[in-house]
This record gives structure tokens, C-alpha cells and sequence, in this order.
């Protein structure tokens, strides 16, 4: 039997939060947007952010022995809801879709979009580095357009001490420039990891799109991470960042937020239809 996406209120919650990002971005592009991403079969995305969207390429690679019962039931409801002009499907696993440049029929990826949503089921980080491959790459094949990027994954920790080194990474990154804040900083990962907080994993994502982003000279806005309880009780932490290229720059380009105004973000909590603060241990001056 084909396992379906359940919507959720809390997922309509975050959906809501996200469209005016999405305006936001239709307004600065001064049209309509290309998006790129996992919306599932019910295609909930594209219906609450149709009035700013485009083309929709779609990204689904079924389930078990039957891949293509859930890929065309995304085609069913394209028509249903009349997006089946502007509908492309790729098939297949988006990490290998997107480090492949093809689907598994061979149709490409046609870059670049001006709205990425990868909704994972999963974490962001496993030892094979599947993920963080593939978001390396798609960050380069969006040069040069701006975006919107959005990213979902399980707070589930599969490699706890890849955690630890990313911490230690930004601890000397740090210290580097700001001796005076050695003790502070080992403090506070010190309490990170004492209460196995979710703020491991949030920082570690911020840091690792942060320097992706200025790499491939992006200025980029890491937004405050949303923790939400999905479908079946899974809790999700959903990420919101912004993307501006800088067309003249040589180097890694360098964002006006910091690492320090990072670890200094507050994340959310949505409980009830409310976002609640969840404060980093302590603020670094």
C-alpha cells in the first residue's frame, strides 16, 4: 500500500509563516517564481503559494516496489487543481537528482529557480554526506539568480560527533579573531551538548549554508529555526534563508549577519499556534 503525506494544522502553520517569505521574494524578483522541490502528493506548496509561482518542478521518488503510484498521483492533482502546463516531475532520489543533474528517465534540472524547498523526511547530516554534497551543488547551479531557500529535516542526530567537530570549527573560527571569547564559547557548546539541545543541529546548519552561501559569493539571512511537530509525532525543525548574489565580488563575499549574531539567535517552538523563543544558553558579546 502506498504510504501518503499527511497534512498537518502545525505544517499549515509553517506553511502560512513561509508565503510571506515567498512574497517577499516574488516582490524582489518583480515576478512570479520557479520552484524547485518536494511539495508531495497533495501538492499542498503550490496551492498556498500559487498566486506568486511559475513553473513548479517537482521532485518525487515514490515508495517501495511501486515508485510510480505517489509520482502520478502528483500528476493527477496537478490537473485536478489545473497546474499540469506548468508542472515538470522528476523522478527519483532528490540528493542523486540533484548531484546527477538528471532524473532517473534522464530529463535535467532546469536551473535556476528562484524558490527551493527541500522538505526532508530525514536529518541533514549522515556520515556519507549525501545531503550536504548535494546542497553544495545546488547552491552552485543557482549562480546567479537570488532565492529563497527553505529546508525541513527530523531532529534526529545520525552523526552526533560530526556535531562536536562542527563546534570546534567555529570555536577556533572564532577565537582566531576574538581570543577574549575562548572560555565563553566552550562554555556555551559545553551546555549545548550537556542537554543534547536541538540548537547542536540548527547551528550546525546555519554554519554549514552560511559559509556554502559566501563561498559561491551569496550575501545570506539565516532566519530564526522553527521547531513543529509533523505528522505521526515527528518533530521537524524548519530552516528559512535568503540568498543574494553579488555579481562583482572575486571572493567568498562576507554577510552582514555574523557567526556571533547566529549563536546568538533565539530558535522557535510552535506550540498552539504560537511561537515560543528557545533562547541559545547564553548571549556572546
Amino acid at each position: 500500500m502506498t504510504k501518503l503525506f499527511t497534512d498537518t494544522a502545525n505544517k499549515s502553520f509553517i506553511r502560512t509563516l513561509d508565503c510571506g517569505f515567498v512574497r517577499d521574494e516574488f516582490e524582489h524578483h518583480g515576478r512570479k517564481l520557479r520552484y524547485f522541490g518536494l511539495p508531495s502528493e497533495g501538492l499542498y506548496d503550490i496551492k498556498s503559494w500559487n498566486e506568486y509561482i511559475s513553473d513548479v518542478v517537482a521532485v518525487e521518488m515514490g515508495s517501495g516496489s511501486d515508485p510510480s503510484s505517489k509520482q502520478n498521483l502528483i500528476v493527477c492533482r496537478a490537473i485536478q487543481l489545473g497546474y499540469c502546463n506548468r508542472l515538470t516531475l522528476l523522478r527519483g532520489e532528490i540528493n542523486k537528482i540533484i548531484m546527477d543533474d538528471e532524473d532517473d528517465l534522464g530529463t535535467r534540472v532546469p536551473y535556476p529557480f528562484e524558490l527551493v524547498n527541500l522538505d526532508y523526511g530525514g536529518s541533514i547530516l549522515y556520515p556519507d554526506r549525501i545531503r550536504i554534497d548535494a546542497l553544495e551543488i545546488l547552491v552552485r547551479r543557482q549562480r546567479p539568480i537570488d532565492f529563497l531557500l527553505l529546508v525541513t529535516s527530523n531532529i534526529r542526530e545520525f552523526d552526533p560527533s560530526e556535531l562536536i567537530k562542527t563546534q570546534r570549527r567555529i570555536r577556533k573560527e572564532l577565537t582566531q579573531y576574538r581570543s577574549d571569547l575562548d572560555n565563553r564559547v566552550k562554555l556555551y557548546f559545553q551546555q549545548l551538548n550537556e542537554n543534547k539541545s536541538l540548537l547542536r543541529q540548527i547551528v550546525h546548519l546555519y554554519f554549514l549554508v552560511k559559509y556554502l552561501a559566501e563561498q559561491n559569493r551569496y550575501q545570506i539571512t539565516c532566519f530564526p529555526a522553527i521547531l513543529y511537530e509533523g505528522s505521526r509525532k515527528t518533530r521537524l525543525i524548519h530552516y528559512i534563508f535568503r540568498l543574494r548574489y553579488q555579481e562583482n565580488a572575486s571572493t567568498r563575499v562576507i554577510s552582514d549577519q555574523s557567526l556571533i549574531d547566529l549563536l546568538n539567535q533565539n530558535a522557535q517552538e510552535l506550540v498552539n499556534d504560537n511561537l515560543a523563543e528557545i533562547k541559545p544558553p547564553f548571549t556572546l558579546d
